[in-house]
Parts: structure tokens; sequence; C-alpha cells
């Protein structure tokens, strides 16, 4: 206000506006996140076993706080894989939808989203009895896509993104997803009971 006041010039009004619009989106966002805690609670993913494997069907069961309309919901899986900067691992192109997701680095570990793909959702199948709604999550795992692997630096992750339009914020989950090569993760479980 003093500097609008004190008829600054144009460049120190906009360099200082800045970071009265960051600190707005900053309020307006965390007002966002806490709604939807308090609309839809938590939600949780049951899943019917642990874990898949490619080629295998992953079922499981969103658990949402509150009631959602099961027309407006969208599921969509993608697959992100983190590796080391300079790394000779090649950035695969594993199919399914285009992705957009620009790689990000943290530290010296570049992150780049792989696959993307929408899951087939049934509304008709989804249930609500007013305080909970269940969402039934089915698909095929294709494959011939890499499971996380299980040691190493380099990762693998495998996450399930809930969507639900509604007024006045929407619903907005991420599950990861245990996907494993489960002989690797048998014969590993088999090697640590017998040491």
């Amino acid at each position: 206000v003093a500097v609008v006041l004190g008829d600054a010039p144009i460049f120190v009004m906009l360099f200082i506006g800045i970071f009265a619009v960051i600190a707005l989106g900053v309020l307006l966002n965390a007002v966002l996140a806490t709604l939807r805690v308090v609309l839809y609670g938590t939600p949780v993913l049951v899943l019917s076993r642990v874990p898949f494997r490619p080629g295998g069907r992953l079922v499981a069961v969103a658990q949402v706080k509150g009631a959602v309309d099961p027309s407006a919901v969208s599921m969509r899986v993608t697959i992100r894989e983190t590796t080391r900067e300079g790394s000779q691992a090649p950035r695969r192109d594993l199919g399914g939808e285009k992705t957009s997701m620009i790689s990000t680095t943290s530290g010296n570990m570049v992150t780049r989203e792989n696959y993307r793909q929408t899951i087939a959702f049934d509304p008709s199948m989804a249930t609500s009895d007013g305080l909970n709604t269940l969402l039934p999550v089915s698909f095929e795992i294709p494959s011939n896509l890499p499971p996380a692997p299980l040691t190493g630096e380099d990762s693998i992750v495998w996450r399930l993104l809930l969507t639900a339009g509604a007024w006045p914020v929407s619903l907005k989950a991420e599950f990861d997803l245990p996907v494993f090569d489960v002989e690797e993760s048998e014969t590993r479980a088999r090697e640590g009971a017998v040491t």
C-alpha cells in the first residue's frame, strides 16, 4: 500500500506484487487442501492381494469419506522412473497415452513419467451409504511394463490417480501400487526366512 500511495515506479510495484500473488496462491492452496480433507477425509485403497505383477489383474476398492458422484470419477495409472543423473539407463517409451510431464531433478536423481493410462470405470459399480463411498478399481496390468525394483538406487513407482469433479472442491487422491516381480519377492522372502 505504501509503495502504491508513494507513486513508486511500475517495476517496483510489479516486483512487490509478485510476492503478494505468491502469498495469495499459497493461502488458496491451503484452503483447498483443508476443504478436501474435511469433505473427503483421507481416501484409502483396499487391495485384494499384495503384490501384483505385470500380466496380472489389479483389483481393489477405494474408500472415500462422504458422498462422491460416480459419474464424475476418473482414474489413471502412471509409472514414474527415477534414475541417477547421467545413468546409462535408457529413457523408455512404454506406450500408453502421451505423457506431458517434464523431467524433474532432485539432487543427482532424475524423475520422468514414462507411462500413463486412463482406467475404465463403471459408475454403476460404486456404492455409497451417505457416510462413505466405495469405488471399485480393476484393470489388467500390461505384461510388457516393468515392475518396481526391490533394490538399488533407481526406482519405478506405479501410482493410481483418482479424481472426481465436485463443488466446492474436487476429490484428488494418489495411491502407490505394489507392482513387483512376484517370483523375485517370494525368493527374497524365503532367503530372509532361512537366514
